[in-house]
């Protein structure tokens, strides 16, 4: 009697079908035995797959942030340059001349050269 049960389950065993939708959806897959051993090759796939996706989302975030940067950058130089320019149009000697006549200053152009003193 017992042969026949275990005939049975066997011939049972065998008419179903190792990879059916029903099993795939139901979670059975999971439970044979060569799905078993690659459980760990499985994870570690998982695991890089995890890994490569977030460095692939930190370089395009530093991609961003480099871009960003270049920007802020070109604006500083020019700002830089435009001050660098009215800085050199308010020190240049006429102009000096014209505010201190303006301010009524006693302040005079010497016509003389300045003297080198040699000892």
């Amino acid at each position: 009697m017992e042969n026949i049960k275990s005939d049975e389950t066997n011939i049972e065993k065998k008419k179903k079908p190792r990879f059916s939708l029903t099993r795939l959806l139901g979670g059975e897959i999971l439970l044979e035995e060569s799905i078993v051993k690659q459980i760990p090759l499985i994870a570690a796939i998982i695991v890089m797959a995890i890994v490569y996706i977030n460095n692939r989302y930190e370089c395009q975030k530093e991609l961003l942030e480099i871009d960003r940067l270049r920007v802020e950058l070109k604006d500083v130089k020019y700002n830089a340059l435009t001050r660098n320019s009215e800085l050199m149009d308010k020190s240049r000697q006429s102009r000096i001349e014209e505010h201190i006549s303006r301010k009524g200053s006693s302040l005079e152009i010497p016509k003389n050269p300045p003297y080198i003193i040699k000892y």
